[in-house]
């Protein structure tokens, strides 16, 4: 299973993408919605683990745009304590695209983490799609 990570904090990034590798996962992690963009573009991908709070184009954003252009992959949003609510609140607001996304694609979820449980969520999730 082939996970991107798209986080702009390098010391966040690079533990998430050491902790997965660990665990058998291959993982690669990108700073930006664009940098994302591109990864998806040349690279086969089953899970993109996405920060919210990105610089630039937020996780949002990018997530409605990914939807809207036919992105099937699972996605585990990260956030912050804090912006659990804000998340929470933001995914039951908004469609994803135009399509209701398949059963491959339900994994929005907006959860707070620590490495582990990201390994583990990873599989949990492709495990049930």
């Amino acid at each position: 299973m082939r996970v991107l990570i798209v986080e702009d904090d390098p010391l966040l990034a690079n533990g998430l993408t050491e902790t997965l590798r660990r665990e058998g996962y291959m993982a690669d992690a990108v700073p930006s919605a664009e940098a994302a963009d591109t990864a998806l573009k040349v690279a086969e991908i089953d899970l993109v683990i996405l920060d919210v709070g990105l610089p630039g184009m937020d996780g949002f954003s990018w997530l409605r745009r990914f939807r809207a252009r036919g992105g099937e992959q699972g996605v585990l949003l990260l956030t912050a304590r804090d912006a659990l609510t804000h998340a929470s609140r933001h995914l039951r607001q908004h469609t994803w695209g135009t399509r209701a996304p398949s059963v491959t694609a339900r994994s929005e979820l907006a959860r707070q983490f620590d490495a582990a449980a990201v390994a583990l969520t990873a599989g949990r999730d492709l495990l049930h799609t």
